[in-house]
């Protein structure tokens, strides 16, 4: 999993379970999905939608596909238009 950035995450164990906290209680500005393999539920990356602004309809997009070899497959391609189709209808973001 070396490609994925440290500087995402909460550090120590106080602002990890802080952070675990606020996304489970649904209290955070930002969404997270698991990108996996279908058949198998294998962890290939995640998607985020972070600074969500309700009022504008508006979030910046994060992708991480955390393994090498997976890199060039179109797994992240396919993440964002499943994700963009999601927010559009679901979330109702522009």
């Amino acid at each position: 999993m070396g490609f994925l950035n440290h500087g995402f995450y909460p550090h120590s164990r106080n602002e990890t379970e802080s952070f675990f906290r606020t996304m489970v209680e649904g209290k955070s500005s930002n969404r997270s999905f698991i990108i996996a393999f279908r058949e198998s539920l294998e962890y290939l990356g995640q998607i985020d939608l972070y600074r969500i602004d309700w009022k504008n309809r508006f979030a910046y997009l994060a992708i991480v596909i955390g393994k090498k070899d997976q890199l060039g497959k179109g797994y992240g391609s396919v993440a964002i238009k499943v994700l963009q189709k999601f927010v559009f209808e679901e979330f109702k973001l522009k």
